[in-house]
């Protein structure tokens, strides 16, 4: 992913497990316009058609460098993106 906008607020990261397995989550918000821009410039994301769930999208990236599992979901109602990626 590209680096997240500069307009993001609310910035909480959470780091998960122990030597074995490793799981982050990432949350913060941003203005639409600055989210989609983001998405659209960031390399596991730019070409991906996110799947549909009322309100949110959910993008099911390629993972990278030995991760097993990542996916970015934005919240169209309240513009918070949360970034979840895991490794085992």
């Amino acid at each position: 992913m590209s680096p997240l906008p500069e307009t993001a607020t609310g910035l909480h990261v959470e780091t998960r497990g122990g030597p074995f397995t490793r799981e982050f989550t990432i949350r913060f918000n941003a203005p639409p316009d600055d989210l989609d821009s983001w998405l659209n410039s960031s390399p596991g994301t730019s070409n991906l058609k996110p799947v549909v769930n009322g309100r949110s999208r959910v993008y099911n990236v390629e993972p990278g460098n030995g991760a097993m599992h990542a996916e970015v979901t934005v919240d169209d109602d309240t513009n918070l993106v949360v970034i979840h990626t895991y490794w085992s």
